[in-house]
């Protein structure tokens, strides 16, 4: 195995290799300029000179080691990371390697808890004086170094801005910037917005203390929600679905008049080809009233060549296609 790792991913590469095994970039290539939109974390640690001058080194070692682990722990759980450690200060990113549609909440959400995580530090620990943290948090674009001592650097006026939101913001709070705040308005609680002078910036910039996470609402161009649907009623399926209504299938209940109502309000079946009930009736079939019981009902002819109705057994109409005499 040689010495060489690449420039991209940082393994270690074999012998003759032409291609790296971890991530398969070009052995020798120079790697793509990278340009992202990523949210900026920026925790600075309040009073750690007054702390470092009381303390013995060792002991104040052990502290800023609990400070950085207590950082990374909380940008890590809501897909962050720890970017950069330097003295007492922490930079963190939100959105490498992978961006997320609320990059930026969750860059608020860690900062919230960074408050309140850290300060709880002085109390496990002991320590004469109360640690807190002043955090400022910016978005916006940045381009990432990828050749020799600035692989993984940030450049760009994103990470300038949140250094300076973070020399601005009150021990123990929370300073975000516009691009931020217009990011998560929605999902966060904000103060009063504050004008920073920031140095080596032309304007003044627009800052918003972040108070707390707010409770979800609908936004106002969010349509209302309708009610929850319920079952279509089956309509005109007498026939087909008997066993939904009581009593005997494919009845209809008489009502006034003789007119036969179909249970449960459903639509009636067609009347039969023609428009008319049984044969030689001349009767038209009335909307509501099912076939069968159309021809049921119908009158029977007595006249010449009259028949009776169709279904009608042969004892039950004698005379039947024949005339009948006077008298008899």
């Amino acid at each position: 195995m040689s010495e060489a790792t690449c420039v991209r991913c940082g393994a270690a590469l074999p012998v003759g290799a032409r291609f790296c095994p971890g991530c398969g970039s070009p052995v020798g290539a120079l790697p793509p300029e990278e340009r992202k939109i990523v949210t900026v974390v920026f925790a600075d640690l309040v009073g750690s000179t007054e702390l470092a001058a009381r303390l013995d080194p060792e002991r104040y070692r052990e502290v800023l080691a609990t400070y950085y682990r207590t950082v990374s722990e909380v940008l890590e759980s809501l897909r962050g990371r720890a970017y950069d450690l330097a003295g007492d200060a922490v930079v963190g990113v939100f959105g490498i390697p992978h961006a997320h549609d609320d990059d930026a909440v969750r860059a608020v959400r860690a900062g919230l808890e960074l408050v309140g995580r850290v300060e709880r530090i002085s109390e496990r620990l002991g320590l004469p004086v109360p640690l807190r943290v002043r955090v400022g948090i910016n978005t916006g674009p940045v381009a990432i170094g990828s050749e020799g001592a600035e692989h993984g650097l940030l450049f760009g006026a994103t990470v300038n801005l949140a250094a300076r939101l973070q020399e601005a913001a009150e021990p123990g709070t929370v300073l975000v910037g516009e691009t931020t705040w217009m990011l998560t308005r929605d999902q966060v609680t904000f103060g009063e917005p504050v004008r920073v002078h920031a140095k080596g910036f032309e304007d003044t910039a627009t800052a918003w203390p972040a108070l707390g996470l707010a409770p979800p609402r609908r936004a106002a161009h969010d349509p209302p929600r309708r009610p929850p649907a319920r079952a279509a009623p089956a309509r005109g399926r007498l026939r087909e679905r008997p066993g939904d209504l009581p009593g005997p299938p494919c009845h209809a209940a008489r009502g006034a008049g003789g007119r036969q109502e179909p249970r449960g309000g459903g639509v009636p079946p067609p009347a039969p080809r023609g428009g008319h009930g049984a044969r030689g009736s001349g009767e038209p079939v009335r909307r509501g009233r099912g076939l069968r019981a159309a021809r049921a009902d119908a009158p029977r002819s007595r006249g010449r060549g009259g028949g009776g109705a169709r279904g009608t057994p042969a004892s039950s109409a004698p005379t039947a296609g024949r005339a009948l005499l006077p008298g008899r």
